[in-house]
């Protein structure tokens, strides 16, 4: 039996510091679930990972909601 190589793709994550940020962290959360439920073999983050303009330099709020996630 052969087993299907799975991903998990997600792009355009648009992390901003802001009145959404908690929000944001909280659909990161239920992300992270998800993918330790399904097991991808590889997952791709593609697009901008942080702020809207460019260039953006994060900040060590919007850093901390993916360090969180380790």
């Amino acid at each position: 039996m052969t087993h299907p190589f799975k991903v998990a793709h997600f792009g355009d994550l648009h992390i901003k510091e802001g009145d959404r940020l908690a929000d944001q962290a909280a659909v990161l959360a239920d992300m992270a679930m998800t993918l330790d439920v399904h097991r991808p073999d590889l997952i791709v983050i593609a697009g901008d990972i942080y702020g809207h303009t460019v260039p953006h330099r994060s900040t060590p709020a919007e850093r901390g909601v993916l360090r969180a996630r380790r």
